[in-house]
């Protein structure tokens, strides 16, 4: 089983307990990865959830990088 989790203080729970987790970046990569997703979709859910929820700047990059690599 793995949990979708964002949050800090959940993920570490999650841990604790054993559970494999993934967030939300770490779910667009893995779709891009087994083409579930194009390139210019990957783009557009990293831009769509940057305006919900912050992003440091270089998180931003290194995955938008990593979207263009893939």
């Amino acid at each position: 089983a793995i949990a979708l989790l964002d949050e800090d203080s959940a993920r570490t729970f999650a841990r604790t307990l054993g559970i494999s987790i993934r967030g939300s970046l770490g779910i667009i990569l893995e779709g891009l990865r087994k083409g579930l997703m194009s390139h210019v979709e990957a783009l557009k859910a990293l831009e769509k959830l940057s305006e919900i929820m912050f992003l440091s700047a270089d998180l931003y990059r290194i995955v938008r990088e990593e979207i263009e690599r893939s």
